[in-house]
C-alpha cells in the first residue's frame, strides 16, 4: 500500500447518527493506520444484515493465512447464513449426509438433498473444499482445546493435530505437543511416536469393529435399520454437545 496505494477501497454501509459500519477491509484499514493516513477510499452500499454478514464473511474465508479451524468455523457461519438455519443445524444436517454417502443412512428427504445441492454450490463458490472434502474437515471442530489453540497460533499443522488428538492422557498430550513444536517433528515421525505409546496413552478406536459390522447394514431388517440409525443419531448428538 505505501509503494502503490490501496487498490480496493474498503466496503461500508450507513448506520444511524450519521456513522457507517464497515463491511470489508478490516486488515486495509489497520495498514493504512500503520501509515498514519487519515482517510482512506471507500465504497458506501446499502446493505441488510444478511448481506452484511455475507461480505464479511466471504472476505475473512478468502484469506490465506487462516488456520484450519477458523476456515472450518467460517464455512459453516457461511452455509448457515445461506440457508437460514443454525449451526447445530447445518452441522446435524452434514453429518447425516455424510452418513448416507457412507451407507449407514438409507435415504434422504426431497428437503434434504435440496439442502446438500444448495451446500455444494456455496463450497464451489468458496473455492475450498468439494462436499466430501469439508466434510472431512468438520473434525477439527473436535479436537482438543489445546490443539485448536496451537493451530490458530500458525505453530501447528492440521494433519499433526489430527494424530495428537489421538493421545487422550493431557499431560503427555501436553509434553508431545511441545516437542513436535519446538522440534518440528514430522508427521511420519509423530506417527511412530504416538504408536510406540499405544496401549499406555492412546485408547483404542471402540468403533474398529463396529464399523466392519456397519458393512452390512442393508442385510439387516428394517426394524433393526431403523434402531441402530436411531442410536447414530444419539452419538452423533453426544460427540456435538
Amino acid at each position: 500500500i505505501k509503494q502503490i496505494g490501496l487498490i480496493n477501497p474498503v466496503i461500508l454501509r450507513k448506520k444511524a447518527n450519521n456513522r457507517f459500519e464497515r463491511i470489508s477491509g478490516f486488515r486495509r484499514i489497520e495498514a493504512v493506520k500503520k501509515l498514519n493516513w487519515q482517510k482512506i477510499n471507500s465504497i458506501i452500499i446499502e446493505a441488510d444484515e444478511k448481506t452484511a454478514l455475507l461480505i464479511m464473511l466471504s472476505e475473512n474465508i478468502q484469506r490465506e493465512d487462516l488456520n484450519p479451524y477458523d476456515e472450518v468455523v467460517s464455512l459453516l457461519q457461511l452455509i448457515s447464513v445461506n440457508l437460514d438455519l443454525s449451526e447445530e443445524e447445518v452441522k446435524s444436517l452434514l453429518y447425516r449426509i455424510k452418513n448416507y454417502i457412507s451407507g449407514n443412512v438409507k435415504e434422504l428427504s426431497a428437503s434434504e438433498k435440496e439442502i446438500k445441492e444448495a451446500i455444494n454450490n456455496i463450497l464451489a463458490k468458496t473455492g475450498k473444499y468439494n462436499f466430501q472434502g469439508f466434510i472431512n474437515r468438520l473434525r477439527v471442530l473436535n479436537l482438543n482445546p489445546i490443539l485448536i489453540e496451537a493451530m490458530r497460533l500458525k505453530k501447528l499443522p492440521y494433519s499433526h493435530a489430527v494424530e495428537l488428538n489421538k493421545i487422550k492422557d493431557e499431560k503427555i498430550l501436553k509434553n508431545l505437543l511441545k516437542e513436535v513444536l519446538e522440534n518440528g517433528i514430522s508427521k511420519d515421525e509423530l506417527i511412530i511416536k504416538i504408536k510406540s505409546l499405544r496401549g499406555t496413552t492412546v485408547k483404542a478406536n471402540p468403533f474398529t469393529t463396529l464399523s466392519k459390522k456397519l458393512r452390512y447394514f442393508h442385510n439387516i431388517s428394517a426394524e433393526k435399520q431403523y434402531l441402530v440409525e436411531q442410536k447414530i443419531r444419539e452419538i452423533e448428538l453426544l460427540l456435538e454437545s
